[in-house]
């Protein structure tokens, strides 16, 4: 519900706010801000919230106030922030020399990349720690939707001048500070977690294996989050802001179909590193199974309501942004294929074999990088677009393949096959639906009649009947 939340005053914000209250030169200038300083921000803690995720059960104790493992979360973010400072600063001619043709507006705000980067990496590793103790509602209520509803104030404010694009920048980087502060109180609030640490207990665990899995997995995490930002990063090197711009709005409108996975990884990746901390295999090819199927079956009803309507949603844009059509298409396809491949990379990353994860992450990296600098020049938006689809296809049919012949876990099934079927019975159907002359009132129709018909046939095939129990009236059928 909070994930939903998010996306709805997120969608409120990228698709109708953002195009109009800002330009698309703007709106590329924060894109690639964010995406540059995200990327960075992965590496920043120096793999502590992989470590937190894996071993932080070892030393879950609320009377020892956990050890001080807190205080050594905040130690690594401390260290990973001053040495990627140092990075930045040792490489600003070099980064400036990328994006002064195309992006120079970006390098007039360049130093604001290092406190942004280091505000997201607060929020990634405070979240972690957090969903450690199973307490994720409230981190997410606050990255899905305060952090949004601040930077719609913030937009607007910059809309209605009452203040400069330097102050604009400014605030939109301090919103991330604020909510790195307001989980650092919730955190004092609910745990009162140790900062001093307890050097004693922790000379008795295997601190070399924790610093080697936890330097290995922000790499790892540096691969991953690069596949998700590179595409806006190199295209800004490629191509003027405003393009980038026109397909970073593009390219939010699929991750409604991920949002599931995304909500379903945050309470589940500790869930599924206490299981193999336990050697309770079953239960992870359980939650591998049932994860898969629940994805697949929400996300190809998500995947129909994005394509389906992408045509009509663009028609109430500014002219300009119907070149991001194709780009919504073809990203739409590849996050069904992530959904469809249910939680395999946290199944690899939480067990001893994370290291292979790690391999076939880097491999994909590198190919995205070379997509991208293949594509980009000859396709432009598309070919942005393209390669990131392709790295994503790549990489979930590696993970399945690992899983499968390593782990003897095989998650599909006859519903697999019947989702499938279903989702290309409903378009085929949309097809036949005509359209009237508001763009608005086609999206509600088509929407309505196609989600009905996939619920239906998904209830009467029985696809996920062990949730038949909570849908009223019809869940004793």
């Amino acid at each position: 519900m909070v994930t939903y939340t998010g996306i709805l005053i997120g969608f409120l914000n990228v698709i109708f706010i953002q195009p109009r209250f800002l330009t698309p030169q703007e709106l590329g200038l924060i894109r690639v801000l964010f995406s540059f300083s995200a990327i960075l921000a992965t590496f920043l803690p120096l793999g502590i919230g992989s470590i937190t995720t894996r071993y932080f059960p070892y030393f879950k104790n609320s009377e020892q106030r956990h050890f001080g493992f807190f205080g050594v979360i905040l130690l690594f973010v401390l260290i990973g922030g001053a040495l990627v400072s140092l990075l930045m600063l040792a490489l600003k001619n070099v980064i400036i020399g990328w994006y002064i043709k195309e992006s120079a507006l970006f390098t007039d705000f360049f130093y604001f990349v290092i406190p942004l980067c280091f505000f997201i990496s607060v929020v990634y590793a405070l979240t972690i720690y957090c969903q450690s103790l199973f307490k994720s509602t409230i981190p997410a209520f606050l990255n899905d939707v305060v952090i949004r509803v601040f930077s719609i104030i913030v937009i607007s404010v910059y809309f209605l001048k009452w203040i400069s694009l330097k102050s604009f920048i400014t605030l939109f980087v301090a919103v991330y500070g604020m909510q790195a502060l307001l989980l650092l109180l919730y955190i004092f609030w609910f745990d009162k977690p140790g900062i001093k640490i307890q050097y004693d207990y922790f000379k008795r665990q295997n601190i070399t294996e924790m610093l080697r899995y936890g330097f290995l997995l922000a790499l790892t995490a540096f691969a991953s989050l690069g596949i998700k930002y590179i595409d806006v990063v190199m295209l800004g090197s490629y191509l003027p802001l405003a393009l980038v711009g026109i397909y970073s709005v593009a390219a939010f409108v699929p991750t409604i179909i991920e949002a599931p996975i995304g909500a379903l990884e945050k309470i589940s990746n500790s869930k599924i590193a206490d299981e193999w901390a336990k050697n309770r295999v079953g239960e992870v090819e359980k939650i591998y199974k049932q994860s898969t199927k629940y994805l697949m079956l929400f996300g190809g009803l998500l995947l129909l309501g994005v394509t389906i309507n992408t045509s009509y949603l663009f028609q109430l844009l500014p002219k300009d942004y119907n070149m991001g059509v194709n780009v919504v298409y073809i990203l739409s396809i590849s996050a069904f294929v992530n959904m469809s491949t249910g939680l395999n990379g946290s199944i690899i990353l939480n067990s001893h074999h994370y290291r292979y994860g790690s391999y076939m992450l880097f491999l994909l990296l590198f190919l995205t990088v070379i997509n991208n600098i293949f594509l980009i020049p000859r396709f432009g938006l598309e070919g942005a677009a393209l390669a990131t689809a392709l790295a994503s296809f790549v990489y979930n049919l590696l993970k399945y393949l690992f899983i499968w012949i390593k782990m003897k876990m095989q998650p599909f099934d006859n519903s697999s096959l019947y989702i499938v079927l279903l989702i290309l019975l409903c378009y085929g159907l949309n097809m036949l639906i005509p359209s009237v002359g508001e763009p608005a009132i086609n999206i509600v129709i088509h929407s309505a009649v196609i989600g009905i018909v996939y619920c239906v046939v998904a209830y009467f095939l029985k696809i996920a009947s062990e949730l038949h129990q909570y849908i009223p009236f019809l869940g004793k059928g």
